[in-house]
């Protein structure tokens, strides 16, 4: 990640603590024109939290707090501040108290589906009005066309893998159809793409960087691993990516050491523990350039 961030231009902020999932728990708001912190749990990000003030954060603890990963937030185009919002957390909290926490319209706040447990495991905004949104259908598709010859007991594992992960999402979540229905009539427009291929590989979990001339970048979870076959699947993304979306000219892709078992170390936290790259981290937007 400081590789990355070296190449695109932005800052990487640690500290340790004892919450890994700082994206659930850690969210940067616009209040008076600068960054603000709500935090879901003063006391699981009490490390993170202290260290922000040497950057001269203010921050503060909300009852109100709506889970990060389970949201986003954005600029329209003429400026007006929208949220997706699963709908799990409009249930839980609503509308007019999530818009009077975070001094968003209630007109902009917008309830997505559950196509997983967060909305950051199955889509990503990519700057006002475009979403990217996982389909299982294109995944399917693209399951079924990969080569048999050379690589079959991984294939197989592979499909097994992605089927096993389908057939209990189904059973619990939304379909993806609902999804772009419900983006659609919050005037987004949804690109669907093959992006989670079962438990342990999910591109949609991934961080936007929008550069200065108005591409941006995509940063997601690698499927480099011990298998040559599987490792090449990041590659299908890319390529997907970069042609459904012409306005991103850079993918980055972050995998951290081979653990025991052949996977990658993102690979790893997906498959055992359902958290990746974003869910991670917590970004700091220019809001001046926000979408």
């Amino acid at each position: 990640m400081r590789s990355i961030a070296q190449k695109e231009g932005f800052e990487i902020r640690t500290a340790k603590g004892s919450c890994k999932w700082l994206q659930d728990n850690v969210t940067f708001i616009e209040q008076d024109k600068k960054p603000f912190m709500l935090t879901r749990d003063s006391a699981v990000v009490d490390n993170f939290v202290i260290n922000s003030k040497k950057f001269n954060i203010p921050q503060a603890y909300s009852l109100n707090y709506v889970v990060g990963g389970n949201s986003f937030i954005g600029k329209t185009s003429d400026g007006e501040r929208w949220m997706l919002v699963g709908e799990d957390e409009i249930d839980h909290t609503g509308k007019a108290t999530i818009g009077k926490t975070y001094n968003i319209k209630m007109k902009n706040i917008h309830s997505i589906p559950q196509q997983n447990y967060h909305l950051d495991m199955f889509l990503r905004p990519l700057g006002y009005p475009f979403v990217l949104v996982d389909s299982p259908v294109l995944t399917k598709k693209k399951l079924s066309q990969m080569e048999l010859s050379e690589n079959r007991s991984d294939l197989i594992t592979l499909q097994r893998d992605f089927y096993d992960y389908e057939e209990n999402r189904q059973r619990d979540f939304a379909s993806h159809s609902k999804v772009i229905k419900a983006l659609k009539k919050a005037g987004f427009i949804p690109i669907e793409i093959a992006g989670v291929y079962g438990r342990n590989i999910n591109f949609m979990n991934a961080i936007v960087n929008k550069r200065p001339s108005g591409a941006i970048s995509y940063i997601t979870n690698s499927s480099v691993c011990e298998s040559p076959f599987v490792s090449k699947i990041e590659e299908e993304f890319k390529a997907d990516l970069m042609q459904k979306v012409p306005f991103c000219n850079k993918v980055y892709f972050v995998s951290g050491p081979i653990e025991e078992n052949g996977e990658n170390y993102l690979m790893y936290q997906l498959g055992t523990f359902g958290g990746g790259l974003h869910c991670m981290t917590v970004e700091e937007p220019n809001f001046d350039v926000w979408g």
